[in-house]
């Protein structure tokens, strides 16, 4: 299973970012925020790669370090031979223009003038990278730049960064940050809680005594006296419940966010607590 939702993802991402090629002459992969964050080589690796992780968790593997040096080595692989993909579609016309939509015939039919060898994958890959434009646009208004051969280059291991990086991201976001019950084989499922705002520190205080004394009537008090809270200011806590079907074992995970200066919240990976939590204190709040 797991083998078939990577071979699937991986054919499907990088016939959509091929086919983005064809149609628009352009690659998703290449795109990049403030000059140096590549969005798009992240965003299409996490995608492409995305069926490894989700095939780990859904057949419960236990996540170990191999599962991410495997995704690594996924991300990098793929990352190429998407390379090799645009240079499948690359075609020259009559006018000796390049084009994506198969008019003319295929690259690898011509040589380099000044050297005289044909141009074969590796070859087109280098020249592609040595002689790229890089286009900035800001709103509705791009234009475009030749840039020398270094901050190509520069670029291209950016790309190639980026890549391991989406590939990374999609598999922490999917099994790395999910809890293992290893007394039954099986990743934990996730349940939201509460939101606690306005005296967070005074209400946190209180649910993990609760949680000691296995008080289950006081937290479930808590939890209806949060419902209702009006919208956060500057903090808020949310309350997110972990637990194994089989066992209920169960953990409760507190996630901070705090308010940035253009009024968005975004969390703070460093505050997150984790408390574990009794078996029938599970049962009843799962219910």
């Amino acid at each position: 299973m797991v083998y078939i939702l990577t071979i699937l993802t991986c054919l499907l991402g990088c016939g959509i970012l091929v086919g983005i090629k064809i149609l628009f002459a352009f690659e998703l992969t290449s795109f990049s925020l403030f000059f140096i964050v590549p969005v798009g080589a992240m965003f299409s690796s996490a995608a492409i790669c995305s069926g490894y992780p989700f095939g780990i968790k859904k057949n419960n593997i236990k996540p170990s370090k191999g599962q991410v040096i495997t995704v690594l080595i996924l991300a990098a692989l793929m990352f190429f031979v998407l390379q090799y993909g645009y240079y499948m579609v690359t075609y020259l016309d009559e006018d000796y223009h390049i084009n994506y939509r198969f008019q003319g015939d295929h690259i690898s039919e011509f040589v380099f003038i000044d050297s005289g060898k044909e141009i074969n994958f590796l070859r087109f890959l280098v020249h592609s990278i040595n002689t790229q434009t890089i286009t900035f646009s800001y709103r509705s208004l791009s234009e475009s730049v030749e840039a020398n051969k270094v901050v190509n280059w520069v670029f291209f291991v950016l790309d190639f960064i980026g890549f391991l990086a989406g590939g990374y991201i999609i598999y922490y976001y999917l099994v790395s940050s999910a809890i293992y019950c290893d007394n039954c084989n099986k990743y934990m499922k996730k349940k939201k809680m509460i939101r606690l705002t306005g005296n967070i520190q005074e209400k946190l205080n209180i649910l993990k005594e609760s949680i000691e004394n296995k008080d289950i009537s006081r937290i479930k008090e808590l939890i209806q006296s949060n419902v209702t809270e009006k919208k956060p200011e500057e903090m808020y806590v949310d309350t997110i419940l972990n637990y194994c079907e089989d066992c209920n074992d169960g953990y409760l995970i507190f996630e901070f966010f705090v308010e940035t200066r253009k009024g968005k919240f975004v969390q703070d990976g460093k505050r997150t607590i984790k408390v574990r939590i009794d078996n029938e204190i599970v049962k009843n709040l799962v219910q």
